[in-house]
């Protein structure tokens, strides 16, 4: 009987195989358990080579496709049906039942099948963990972006944070703070610290707010607040390094720069522009000529970079005019007296 159904028999069986293991609440002994008595199933039908290997045939990636189609088309139940039965044959490729994971979610939060949804979504939690692939997903903007929605909702914070590629989901108060007007910004960051003195986090979005305005002396507070509570934040230090080379406090700006990695100053070349200012400052003329070739164009014509890189080439003038001086001050040798 099963080998005159022919292929289209054996998806419906399968439809209905998938349809009778939804209720089971653990989807990966579900999927285990339906690959395994539709293998049967097709061996029953006698169909195994002729239908799932034979002619290059991926049944799996067909029932995929057919979910996509049916799922564009609106007929959701009958998605739901083919995402399943994709899903059992992806087990070895992440990025792809991933994908097919995330449609089936969607597609069972839409016929109203919540629960399902939820397996569904812990099932997709469960391999991201492991494999950490959703960043390759090739799945279309619109759905990815319906689907993150779905898991923001249902997937509480702590679980998405523990997630590297899901973290970014998880509106922390200072994202909800960063999409205020500027005003009700500054003044939600300012209140910040005083439910949580021990967080770095508002007073360096406030030293960055600073810095943006061109406020040097509120850049150098804010940056300075962040410092104590993480010393080790770059950001910060270059920030405050930067406000205080601008206000002309070249030897705090001095200390800064130089506890700054060679690493920084490669991302940052303008702060080679900062450097050169201080060392000339410092009459450090040695340490300031290398920097010269450094200097990105642009900065060249910062008025406290022009007016440094005039200093140098008086001080080496004046450096080669006292060799010459010494020689004309040295006293002559009297000449030998006559016998």
């Amino acid at each position: 009987m099963m080998g005159q159904q022919g292929p289209q028999g054996m998806v419906q069986g399968a439809r209905r195989l998938a349809r009778q293991e939804s209720r089971i609440a653990d989807p990966h002994a579900s999927a285990m358990r339906i690959r395994k008595r539709f293998t049967h199933l097709l061996g029953v039908a006698g169909m195994i080579s002729a239908v799932a290997l034979a002619g290059n045939i991926d049944f799996y990636q067909q029932r995929l496709q057919a979910g996509i189609e049916a799922f564009r088309a609106k007929r959701l139940q009958e998605a739901v049906d083919e995402f399943r039965i994709a899903a059992f044959g992806m087990l070895e490729q992440p990025t792809v039942l991933l994908d097919t994971l995330a449609r089936l979610a969607l597609a069972q939060q839409a016929v109203g099948r919540t629960a399902d949804a939820e397996l569904t979504l812990n099932r997709f939690i469960e391999v991201e963990r492991k494999f950490n692939n959703w960043g390759q997903s090739r799945l279309e903007p619109e759905l990815k972006t319906q689907f993150e929605a779905l898991l923001a909702k249902k997937i509480s914070p702590e679980t998405l944070l523990a997630i590297s590629s899901l973290a970014d989901l998880v509106e922390t108060e200072e994202k909800r703070i960063a999409k205020l007007p500027p005003k009700e910004r500054r003044k939600a960051f300012q209140a910040a610290p005083k439910r949580d003195s021990k967080n770095p986090m508002s007073s360096m979005e406030l030293a960055r707010e600073a810095a943006n305005r061109g406020d040097h002396k509120e850049t150098i507070f804010r940056a300075s607040q962040t410092l104590e509570l993480d010393p080790k934040n770059k950001e910060a230090l270059v920030l405050r390094a930067r406000a205080r080379t601008a206000r002309k406090d070249y030897k705090a700006a001095l200390r800064d720069l130089n506890d700054l990695d060679a690493q920084t100053y490669e991302q940052q070349p303008a702060l080679n522009a900062d450097l050169f200012v201080c060392q000339v400052s410092a009459k450090d003329w040695a340490a300031a000529r290398p920097l010269v070739d450094l200097i990105p164009e642009g900065d060249r014509s910062r008025p406290d970079v022009a007016a440094a890189l005039k200093e140098l080439p008086k001080e080496e003038a004046a450096q080669a005019e006292k060799p010459q001086e010494k020689a004309s001050e040295k006293p002559q040798e009297k000449a030998p007296e006559k016998p």
